[in-house]
C-alpha cells in the first residue's frame, strides 16, 4: 500500500516513477482491491453519466471524481464505453486520482484508436466554457486549486475530441497545473480542437513556479489540435511513442520555468507524422 499512499499526503520525491503497463496495472489493482472505484454511470453520482454524446455529463463525472478524492488513498474514476458530453472542465484536485477508460487503445499509428464508439471519449458540447476553473481544459488536474503538491494518478485509455467546439473556443485537451509528481498519461488520444491557441496536452507551472516532476506521457496520439501538440513545464519527464498528426502549428516543446537551470526529458522517442524527428531534450518547434 505504500505505493498508493505517499507520506504526509504529499508527493514522495524518492519514488522512482515507472509508467509501463505492469506498474500501472499494479497501482490500479491495489485501488480496485480496496474497492476505491467510482463508475461515472452510477446513478449515485448526480444521476449518472449517460455517455451518449448528447447529454451534459459534466456534473455526474465531477461528482464521481469528488467521490474518488474522498477515499483515503486515492481512487479510480471508471469510464465505460461511451461518448461523454461536457460543458465545463473535468476537475481533479486529489492525490492518486485515476481517470480510466475501458481498455488500452494503443494509439500510436495514425488515427488508430480515435473512434468515439470504441473507447471512452470526452467530447465537449458546443456550449463548453471554462467557467470558474483556473485553466481552459477538457480534463484538468489542478494542484494550485488543491492548495498542495499532488502525487501520482493520471489518465489511462481515454480520448478527448473537440470536434463540437467552434474555432473561437479556447480549450486545451488534458492539462496539469502546478506541482504534480509521478503523474501518468497513457494510451490516449486528443483530437480535433480547431482553436489556434489550444494545445493537446499542456503541463503548466503554478503561480509560485511549482511544476510537474517525473511525469510520463506514453503511447498517445495528438491529432488536429491547431495550437500545438504537447507542451511541458516539467523539470523532468518521460515521453515515449507519441504521434502528432494533422496540425496547423506543429509544436512539441519543453519550457523550463524562469530560474530553473535545466532538467531533462528522458527517452524522448516521440514518433511524429509530418512533424519532427525524435524530440530534443528541451524544445522542438516547426511551423
Amino acid at each position: 500500500m505504500s505505493d498508493i499512499a505517499p507520506p504526509s499526503n504529499r508527493a514522495d520525491p524518492g519514488y522512482g516513477h515507472k509508467a509501463d503497463d505492469a506498474h500501472i496495472a499494479d497501482m490500479l489493482g491495489l485501488l480496485r482491491q480496496e474497492g476505491h472505484v467510482c463508475n461515472v454511470k452510477n446513478p449515485a453520482f448526480a444521476g449518472g453519466a449517460k455517455g451518449d454524446g448528447v447529454a451534459d455529463d459534466t456534473a455526474a463525472i465531477n461528482a464521481a471524481i469528488q467521490a474518488a478524492q474522498a477515499f483515503p488513498h486515492g481512487g479510480i474514476v471508471a469510464f465505460p464505453y461511451g461518448v461523454y458530453g461536457t460543458t465545463a472542465p473535468l476537475l481533479a484536485i486529489g492525490n492518486d486520482i485515476w481517470l480510466v477508460g475501458p481498455h488500452g487503445i494503443k494509439a500510436t499509428m495514425g488515427g488508430a484508436g480515435n473512434n468515439d464508439d470504441s473507447s471512452a471519449t470526452i467530447k465537449p458540447l458546443r456550449t463548453w466554457a471554462k467557467g470558474t476553473a483556473s485553466q481552459p481544459a477538457a480534463i484538468l488536474f489542478d494542484a494550485v486549486a488543491a492548495g498542495k503538491e499532488l502525487s501520482r494518478g493520471g489518465v489511462v485509455s481515454m480520448n478527448v475530441n473537440g470536434g463540437n467546439l467552434p474555432a473561437s473556443t479556447r480549450m486545451d485537451g488534458i492539462v496539469t497545473y502546478g506541482y504534480l509528481g509521478a503523474w501518468t498519461l497513457h494510451d490516449f488520444v486528443v483530437a480535433s480542437i480547431a482553436n489556434t491557441s489550444s494545445v493537446g496536452v499542456n503541463q503548466i507551472a503554478g503561480t509560485s513556479g511549482a511544476n510537474a516532476q517525473g511525469n510520463s506521457i506514453i503511447r498517445g496520439l495528438v491529432q488536429a489540435t491547431m495550437g500545438g501538440g504537447v507542451t511541458l513545464s516539467a523539470g523532468d519527464a518521460t515521453i515515449e511513442h507519441n504521434v502528432r498528426d494533422q496540425q496547423e502549428n506543429a509544436r512539441a516543446s519543453r519550457h523550463p520555468p524562469a530560474g530553473e537551470p535545466g532538467g531533462s526529458v528522458d527517452r524522448s522517442c516521440c514518433r511524429q507524422q509530418t512533424l519532427m524527428p525524435a524530440a530534443a531534450a528541451y524544445q522542438v518547434d516547426e511551423g
